[in-house]
């Protein structure tokens, strides 16, 4: 199962970054209250973003390590999402002016320890001109595997703003979907100072610091209701 994960990793990476390549961070984050369990545990995560001539594409990988912070690694999971214009494949003007662009959408999620099992996503997203510097709203039926066909939709966000000369950045997303066992719910906003507000040139002026706190309802299971994980995290952008 892994090697097959692995490869699929390699695959996306191979078939997507070369010339189309538009970038990507490396974070690693300490957990101190992870939950269930209350466990303390690193998080390494990997993301990559780029552009074609017809649409995006995104992925991201974690790897999650045992409690108590050791560098063992424990868990592996992985979202691969696709999006194709609208606009760009069919010619389609989208008549909505807060629309910048429209797409059909697919995602594709798997987990080591197989917590949702494989999940197929597919859909319409949208890119919103409304408020913040990114918004984009996908709406999705969910495929996921040992529960019922349902619907899924996420939100997703950032903002650069300046606070007395220090960058600042506000990323984050939030899904919510339907399983057999009622309605879940996550959300993960960051808050990052950006290290360029003190080191315009170098490696450092790459690299932030920051926090994420992981909101949650019933996404561990039907029994933990609401959860909140806060983590800290040091990044860096390639």
């Amino acid at each position: 199962m892994k090697k097959v994960k692995l490869v699929l990793l390699v695959i996306v990476i191979v078939l997507f970054s070369g010339n189309c390549f538009a970038g990507g961070s490396v974070q690693f984050h300490m957990e101190v209250d992870r939950d269930p369990g209350n466990q303390k545990v690193f998080t390494l995560t990997v993301d990559h973003f780029s552009k074609w001539d017809y649409g995006k594409n995104y992925f991201f990988l974690d790897l999650a390590g045992k409690d108590e912070f050791k560098t063992e690694a424990e868990s592996m999971y992985f979202e691969y999402h696709t999006y194709l214009s609208v606009g760009k494949i069919f010619g389609i003007h989208v008549p909505i002016g807060f629309i910048k662009e429209s797409f059909i959408a697919g995602q594709y999620n798997d987990s080591d320890k197989d917590v949702f099992g494989r999940v197929f996503l597919w859909g319409l997203s949208a890119d919103l001109d409304l408020w913040l510097d990114m918004l984009s709203f996908s709406a999705y039926l969910r495929d996921q595997i040992g529960q019922d066909d349902s619907y899924h939709f996420t939100l997703k966000w950032c903002e650069n703003f300046e606070v007395y000369g220090l960058k600042f950045s506000q990323p984050g997303f939030a899904d919510y979907w339907k399983s057999d066992s009622g309605s879940v719910f996550i959300s993960e906003p960051q808050i990052r100072l950006k290290m360029s507000s003190f080191f315009p040139k170098g490696f450092l002026s790459q690299s932030a610091i920051g926090s994420e706190v992981e909101i949650t309802h019933d996404f561990f299971g039907s029994r933990y209701g609401w959860e909140i994980n806060p983590t800290v995290f040091w990044m860096f952008e390639f």
